[in-house]
């Protein structure tokens, strides 16, 4: 009986030993933790600043037409490249992939865009325009471009 209440008592120690393998942060990691957030959030507002430094634009209004300009353009180049792959005789699954790759094209500008004017109004937050039907307009642009895309490989 003894040897079974010692066995069990060395066992549940053993059990405990195995429990403790898992590293429990401390003070400093939590700290170093918060730093690198600190350090993300100002990389991405850098480049957002970045982006808002380098462009001269006087208006939402003049940001949207250029990148409105921009995802058109992107739009007509990548039809005809679709089209193209199509002629060529590609099949679906590199069609699809193609196409995914154009359209995260015109995200791309989009982004870039809806960026420029978000900075913009969080550079000089006086102006009296919303900025937001800017945006709203942008996206709608690139979504519409994105779903003609699709369209062009699904008429295949």
């Amino acid at each position: 009986m003894k040897i079974r209440l010692m066995m069990a008592i060395g066992l549940s120690l053993c059990l405990l030993a195995a429990c403790g393998d898992t590293e429990i942060p401390t003070e400093t990691d939590y700290n170093q933790t918060m730093v690198n957030i600190g350090q993300d959030m100002k990389e991405n507002a850098q480049g957002t600043m970045d982006i808002v430094n380098n462009a001269s634009y006087s208006s939402f209004e003049e940001v949207y037409n250029d990148y409105s300009t921009r995802l058109a353009n992107s739009y007509k180049e990548s039809a005809k490249q679709l089209k193209e792959e199509i002629k060529n005789g590609d099949d679906m699954n590199a069609l699809t992939d193609s196409c995914a790759e154009k359209v995260k094209q015109l995200d791309a500008i989009a982004k870039e865009g809806t960026e420029t004017i978000s900075g913009m109004a969080s550079v000089n937050p006086g102006w009296e325009e919303d900025y937001s039907p800017y945006i709203q307009k942008l996206n709608n642009e690139n979504m519409a471009y994105g779903s003609a895309l699709n369209k062009v490989i699904m008429e295949k």
